[in-house]
């Protein structure tokens, strides 16, 4: 948990593509159920069946979240009197809509900030005259140990693959990747190597560095350090 410079909220950092287990309990009262919303993308999702007073449950963070954007959870609990009123399914909320039915109280909410960021390979390419022989091409990223991944190239660029843009008026190229946070080191450099070779038989090796978000990298202030103050957070 970091705080934000500019709105004071304290927030939780996360690599594009993480799925932590979030929980959410009541500090008094008994919920029957809870149900989580996602403000950034209007998304709802059941928090799943209550656990001795804790419901938990999974939530995937696709994306990188817009520079300065944070995104807020919220988490509400619910009694039911007589059937159940709402329910999300496939990210939208249904709610029951019988005539006469009292609605089910609100027992308790909260809610989170998160910054979610990814890390974006981008190797420039240029060999003058001569142009690269793609299909043969390989990236090496040399992650966290002794790891090492080998990502080939596709056209499209899909998962698991890098993808390339150009050429410009300078006969240059970009070679981009998105590697997921297990591909590179959260904390610090990743090394990569770009192997391929030309239309004249010359094999070129091309070295880069990335690094996380300096936010990413900041030693984290003011986290919450009593009890109360974690009771307070999802």
């Amino acid at each position: 948990m970091r705080t934000d410079a500019a709105t004071g909220l304290p927030y939780y950092t996360l690599y594009a593509g993480d799925a932590p287990t979030l929980s959410f309990r009541a500090k008094f009262g008994y919920c029957d159920y809870a149900i989580m919303y996602d403000e950034l993308n209007e998304s709802y999702e059941d928090c799943g069946p209550d656990v001795n007073g804790v419901y938990e449950w999974k939530y995937k963070f696709p994306k990188a979240t817009d520079p300065g954007v944070l995104m807020r959870i919220t988490a509400t609990g619910y009694f039911i009197d007589g059937i159940q009123d709402i329910k999300p399914y496939n990210g939208k909320l249904l709610k029951s809509g019988r005539r006469g039915e009292p609605e089910d109280a609100l027992i308790a909410q909260d809610s989170i900030f998160v910054k979610v960021y990814s890390s974006t390979i981008r190797i420039p390419v240029n060999f003058g005259e001569r142009s690269p022989i793609w299909k043969s091409a390989k990236m090496y990223i040399y992650g966290p140990g002794a790891t090492r991944r080998i990502v080939e190239f596709g056209r499209l660029g899909y998962d698991g693959e890098f993808r390339v843009e150009g050429p410009d008026a300078n006969n240059g190229y970009v070679a981009i990747y998105e590697p997921t946070r297990r591909e590179i080191n959260p904390t610090g450099e990743t090394k990569i190597e770009l192997v391929l070779g030309d239309d004249d038989a010359n094999i070129h090796t091309i070295e880069s560095v990335i690094r996380p978000p300096a936010a990413a990298l900041a030693a984290p202030e003011s986290a919450p350090a009593t009890d109360e103050a974690m009771d307070d957070a999802l």
